[in-house]
């Protein structure tokens, strides 16, 4: 597989970390880039906990259930996103109404949506 890089440019990256940096404590758009980076190349026969698939238009897309953390890799090795999806179901009256929610029961069955796309 690819390595992942970057965010296809500077406005990418930065909105990306506003929407989703705080989901993983990330104060910086620089760490933001290097978290996601470090997820979408982590090497799954150590990371065995890190489920992945390839969506028909060659992205990558992968998901570790036991972290909650999502990540798409485009096809030339962009960083398309990375975050924690959330459930609309168990979304709390607080959570800001920026961040995205799916309709799905579960986490696991939305990455299994994404990756029939």
């Amino acid at each position: 597989m690819p390595g992942a890089t970057w965010f296809t440019d500077d406005e990418a990256r930065i909105n990306h970390f506003l929407d989703h940096g705080d989901d993983f404590g990330i104060t910086d758009d620089g760490d933001y880039q290097a978290a996601a980076r470090k997820f979408l190349n982590a090497d799954r026969a150590v990371e065995t906990d890190i489920q992945e698939c390839t969506r028909s238009n060659g992205d990558i897309v992968r998901f570790n259930a036991l972290t909650n953390k999502f990540a798409i890799m485009a096809v030339g090795t962009a960083i398309r996103t990375y975050y924690k999806p959330m459930p609309r179901h168990l979304a709390p009256l607080t959570y800001p109404p920026y961040k995205p929610v799916h309709d799905f029961l579960t986490n696991p069955l939305y990455f299994e949506d994404n990756c029939a796309k």
